[in-house]
């Protein structure tokens, strides 16, 4: 099962979180937002296909940057045309 969210949590952008045990999801459409996290995915396979922009860090004073693309225990296939900072 696979679940997914498209939420902003503390003022900052989350686009796409998946979290399950199988699967893939597939993203055709751009991700844009001034900071924060494009896709982030725990457990499942990312295919994008779309652009993620992110102009600015999250966090600025602490050096956080904004994340395009954040996969653990899976794989990314990525076609991405552009992942901005």
């Amino acid at each position: 099962m696979i679940q997914l969210i498209l939420l902003v949590i503390q003022k900052v952008f989350l686009g796409i979180l998946a979290k399950g045990t199988a699967g893939e999801i597939n993203n055709q459409g751009n991700i844009t937002a001034d900071a924060g996290y494009g896709i982030i995915s725990e457990g499942v396979e990312v295919r994008n296909s779309g652009n993620i922009t992110l102009n600015n860090p999250i966090d600025d004073v602490n050096k956080k940057e904004s994340v395009g693309i954040y996969v653990k225990k899976m794989a990314t296939r990525s076609q991405t045309r552009e992942i901005l900072p």
